[in-house]
């Protein structure tokens, strides 16, 4: 009998983002204001239309720590 291996479901890290902005009452603004980033950096995160390096992954944990 064949088994059907399926990949691992990621979800995208904007979704992930907006969920913890959801949980602690935060509006991206907040969350811009907080990284010192332009908000429309962080809107463009959240809607996947921009990536996240390696310097925003780090701020984003410190910010969420």
């Amino acid at each position: 009998m064949e088994s059907k291996l399926k990949p691992a479901s990621v979800p995208p890290p904007g979704r992930t983002i907006r969920k913890e902005l959801a949980v602690r009452g935060w509006t991206q603004r907040s969350l811009a204001e907080r990284m010192g980033r332009p908000e429309q950096k962080i809107s463009e995160i959240i809607a996947g239309r921009k990536r996240i390096t390696e310097e925003t992954a780090l701020e984003l944990e410190e910010v969420f720590a």
